[in-house]
């Protein structure tokens, strides 16, 4: 292939590596077991070889896939076993995702030395390869063309890996991968230091455009082992330290469970809210956010399980009412994403998230702003959004508590007309005329109500 050369021996690598370096450039290097073997990442190949739910989907999908895989296989758990903490400090996701990488899980990132040589060893010591071809890669990661630097700080950041994995999805940036220097994390800091260690990032698969590689055939690998070992130093002792249990559990060998996707956390979080499990469908809802932070509905249907859940607790203020305020920020951000130009699906979710957001903020209390919710939601309603009056039974609860007992009859008389529950619009337009001293017409909407 072009950009290809086969080397025999030690010296003949090294002849090659000089070739390749540009000492104006900055160069790491990879070995893998099989020439033929794409730039491919321990986890890519874990799904590709585990996950039977990957076929038909579309890039997208995929893509929320391979960042789900990290976020519940490998972050979440590492925590919990308290592997994501290094001398009272939180590491931060792709930091533990280092941690795990240099233990043998399969995850996104793909090792690269700065040592040729390490690189060297790499692509021959699997003594179950040696009837096959091996290859070194070289990379020039300081073509801005092609690499971008991964600074600590987002290494630091937790909950940022989808940004960065998706940053170069598509568009002009697809042929585009982040490089990163790990940080000395405690557990495996010798291994980084003694391999030399750098990480690409990015895509499932590295491009290859750009790459240089020298092919070893496999007759010659024993041959250079024992090189680098007596005349290099390189040994799996020089380079390996330390395993665990659980990177190995992570390996792209090990079997892997489903990872869900968007639909799967609403379909699963929609029915956990009939069933009235609001803790649960806000735990899939807030995974179906987070993966899609863009999308208005998904949004309110976890607004709807927040306020829900605070029903449910409404024997603890406390409770009920922090549940009900988290409501609003998520029917707040619902709106946020519907932007300007409306179809006519969104301007039914439009209406229903101002009314249920008005309900919240009655329930709370805040009586004003729970009647400019209903307000806005009674004139945006066309024709094609039949709401049975609700919106106007509402306000009008909310006119009764502030007194205003003319607004309160003009709109229970509206939900009425509308085809709202006519003993509970009927009683509670008798209490309110009541409350305005018209007894004549409480009467008669008393009357109706227990007709």
């Amino acid at each position: 292939m072009v950009g290809w050369r086969v080397v025999n021996s030690v010296e003949e690598y090294l002849d090659w590596v000089r070739e390749v370096v540009d000492p104006a450039g900055n160069f790491a290097f990879r070995g893998q077991a099989r020439a033929e073997w794409s730039l491919e990442c321990g986890a890519a190949r874990r799904l590709s070889r585990h996950d039977d739910m990957s076929s038909g989907l579309t890039e997208r999908d995929l893509q929320e896939k391979f960042v789900q895989y990290h976020r519940i296989k490998l972050i979440r758990p590492a925590r919990n076993y308290g592997f994501g903490s290094q001398q009272g400090r939180e590491l931060g996701d792709l930091e533990i995702l280092a941690k795990l990488q240099h233990l043998g899980a399969a995850t996104c990132l793909l090792d690269f030395t700065r040592n040729p040589l390490i690189a060297l060893w790499m692509a021959c010591e699997n003594k179950a390869e040696h009837g096959h071809d091996a290859r070194v890669v070289a990379v020039n990661y300081s073509d801005r063309a092609r690499f971008r630097e991964l600074g600590q700080i987002e290494a630091q950041n937790k909950d940022n890996l989808g940004q960065i994995l998706g940053y170069f999805a598509e568009g002009t940036r697809s042929s585009m991968s982040w490089y990163w220097e790990p940080p000395l994390v405690e557990d495996v800091a010798p291994r980084i230091i003694r391999q030399d260690s750098l990480f690409v990032l990015g895509h499932a698969v590295l491009p290859e455009a750009g790459t240089q590689s020298a092919v070893i055939s496999a007759s010659n690998k024993r041959e250079i082992l024992e090189a680098l070992i007596s005349q290099h130093g390189l040994s799996s002792e020089s380079l390996y330290k330390d395993i665990y249990g659980f990177a190995f559990a992570n390996s792209q060998h090990s079997g892997l469970q489903a990872i869900a996707i968007t639909r799967d956390y609403v379909e699963s979080g929609r029915e956990a809210f009939t069933q009235e499990n609001f803790e649960a469908a806000i735990q899939d809802f807030t995974e179906a956010v987070y993966l899609q932070p863009q999308n208005a509905a998904t949004y309110c249907f976890l607004a709807h399980a927040r306020s829900g859940l605070g029903r449910s607790e409404s024997s603890v203020p406390q409770l009920r009412d922090a549940q009900y305020r988290d409501a609003i920020e998520d029917y707040d951000k619902a709106m946020r994403n519907l932007g300007q130009t409306l179809s006519p699906m969104d301007q039914i979710l439009r209406s229903s998230i101002l009314h249920n957001r008005g309900n919240v903020r009655a329930a709370l209390g805040d009586l004003v702003r729970a009647m400019e919710d209903y307000t806005d939601c009674i004139d945006t309603e066309s024709n094609s959004i039949p709401s049975g009056g609700t919106p106007h039974y509402n306000r009008a609860n909310a006119y009764f508590k502030m007194g205003k007992w003319a607004c309160a009859i003009a709109d229970y008389m509206e939900s009425i007309g509308q085809g709202m529950s006519v003993r509970d619009a009927h009683f509670n337009l008798a209490n309110t005329y009541i409350r305005q001293g018209s007894y004549r017409e409480a009467l008669e909407h008393y009357t109706e109500a227990i007709a």
